[in-house]
């Protein structure tokens, strides 16, 4: 697997991970969200989703490409990570409560970061 964290002060919107496995290339974006109190309250990210990022996302995802956005909810052993297709990033935007995420991901929310790049890759 080849991994790259990407910092593009040129292109708004770009996911901040590109990678390829095993011949398939895909596109991360990261967001890292507190949980709720309240399991009906929708996560709110500590970075907002941003439109060149739901654009940036959903043009790749019609192009047939593999755009992702990966969501961690909470932290330690309660945190939770959640692989959404790239399509869902405007739902993302909007507020999904995290059983939304769950029913949404692409993984468990207690796979490992291998299984998640994988699935990545693969689907």
């Amino acid at each position: 697997m080849h991994l790259g964290r990407v910092e593009n002060s040129v292109e708004e919107g770009y996911p901040d991970v590109e990678g390829c496995y095993n011949g398939f290339s895909f596109h991360i974006e990261l967001k890292v969200a507190d949980r709720p109190a309240r399991k009906s309250t929708p996560i709110r990210t500590q970075s907002p989703v941003k439109q060149t990022q739901v654009d940036w996302l959903r043009e790749r995802r019609e192009a047939s490409g593999r755009a992702w956005i990966l969501i961690q909810v909470g932290t330690g052993r309660s945190a939770r990570r959640y692989l959404l297709d790239g399509l869902r990033a405007g739902q993302v935007a909007k507020g999904l409560t995290e059983l939304d995420l769950e029913l949404y991901s692409c993984c468990g929310p207690l796979d490992t970061a291998a299984s998640i790049l994988s699935t990545a890759a693969y689907r």
